[in-house]
Parts: C-alpha cells; structure tokens; sequence
C-alpha cells in the first residue's frame, strides 16, 4: 500500500528533497532529527517518504537560516504554529518571533550600511594614494596631504594606516 501511495500522491525521497531544495540530504536529515519537518511515511526499504510541500520547507528553513536566524528560534516557530490550540495564538506567537527577527534584521542593515559608506570611503581615499611612491607607514601618511583633504578617515583606513 505505501508503495502505491508512494505512486500515487507522488512523495518524495529525502535525496529528491534535497536536489529540489538545492541543499544537501544531510540538512534534510539534520532538519529531520530536530523536529523541523516530518515524515510522510517510509518506504518499503525503510527510506523516509516526504510530501511535495517538505521542498518547500527546507528552501525556507535554509533560508532563515542564511538571514541568521537560529535553528531553536526556527524551532519555536515551527513548534508554536504545530501546538497552538488555535489560530489566533499561533498567529501572536509567530508575530512576536517574527518581530524580534525583523528588529534584529534593521540593525543588521544598519550596521552593513555603515560599513558600506565606510568601505566606499576607504576606496575614495585610497584612490588618491593610487601615485603615491613614499612608504606606506603611520608616520609620513599621518602627515600626507591627501588625508588633510578628508575631513575624517574611515574606519578602515584608521586600522590599517
């Protein structure tokens, strides 16, 4: 019967999952391991069985992940929207983890914008110093004219000169 089902309702293997969600069996399993996805049914080999929504799943799991997320924050998402005994406590639930995620996200931005603007910088500078024959050391760049033009170094320049 599960290999007729296997047919009809078209599951997937866990290597399927995995070439279709463009990561690896081993995440699959891992996800599996830590309760983030469930089995459909198993094989008459033993192999796990996955609906065709478990690809979408772990596209999501992993891309939460890249975003930074942690996997116990993914985990209590998961957790809360499976337990709720309703759909209005799933929602709040999920709305607060979300929230914390999307403030801890603008800060992130906000500190890739500085060090963008930092680094944007830095190049500017070090575009002027393209011609420069002297010796890069602390002491004559202190002095250099082309630091005087910039009314404060990046930065990346302070680190390395």
């Amino acid at each position: 019967m599960i290999a007729m089902e296997f047919e009809q309702h078209k599951l997937l293997q866990i290597g399927q999952v995995a070439e279709q969600a463009e990561t690896t069996i081993r995440t699959v399993r891992y996800y599996l391991q830590q309760g983030l996805l469930k089995e459909a049914d198993r094989s008459p080999g033993g192999f796990y069985l996955f609906d065709k929504n478990t690809v979408d799943k772990v596209r999501y799991i992993c891309l939460l992940r890249e975003l930074g997320l942690p996997l116990g924050k993914i985990q209590n998402f998961i957790e809360n929207r499976r337990n709720a005994p309703d759909g209005a406590s799933a929602s709040n639930s999920l709305k607060r983890i979300l929230e914390e995620q999307l403030e801890s996200t603008e800060k992130k931005i906000k500190e890739f914008m500085t060090l963008k603007n930092e680094l944007t910088e830095t190049i500017r500078v070090l575009d002027s110093c393209s011609e420069c024959k002297s010796k890069p050391e602390r002491s004559f760049c202190g002095r250099c004219s082309v630091f005087e033009q910039f009314d404060k170094l990046p930065a990346p320049m302070k680190a390395v000169f």
